[in-house]
């Protein structure tokens, strides 16, 4: 039988790939879901960005034609380990930016759909703030535990 100290480093990779894989599967199915439903329908998803209010109309169309593509990319790029590294940074940084942009909302007293997931009155709560948070939280968490395993990139 061998004891808990000899286990204990075997244990801590296993979990560390287990949150680093387990959180780019789950990244990568949101934002290719995301990515795709919002490409089919890129004026409604212009809609839904400014009425957040945060950005002007110019920088509004640019983000609504941009990020359904870069949210597919960054999916993509999860599902085949390219870029693996990089990926989980950006996906890290895009739901840490999806979350202050709930808690603004939710601050500034607005009742709006978050356009996260569609367009199906999806109202903007602390529920789905503290969604985005948890996506954006286990993001750098899981690009943390790439960065110590000394795997940036694992494809070779």
């Amino acid at each position: 039988m061998m004891s808990s100290k000899s286990e204990s480093p075997l244990h801590r990779i296993g979990l560390r790939i287990c949150v680093i894989y387990g959180f780019a599967l789950l990244a990568a199915i949101l934002l290719i879901y995301t990515g795709l439903v919002h490409l089919g329908n890129t004026y409604g998803f212009l809609a839904s960005i400014l009425r957040f209010r945060l950005t002007g109309f110019e920088l509004s169309k640019v983000l609504a034609i941009v990020l359904p593509f870069a949210h597919i990319l960054v999916g993509v790029c999860l599902l085949t380990r390219f870029f693996f590294h990089e990926s989980l940074i950006f996906t890290a940084s895009m739901f840490t930016t999806y979350t202050f942009a709930q808690f603004s909302v939710m601050l500034r007293g607005m009742t709006i759909d978050c356009g996260c997931y569609g367009f199906d009155s999806h109202v903007i709560s602390w529920f789905s703030a503290v969604q985005v948070c948890l996506l954006a939280s286990g993001g750098w968490v899981a690009a943390f535990f790439n960065a110590k395993s000394g795997k940036r990139n694992v494809v070779k």
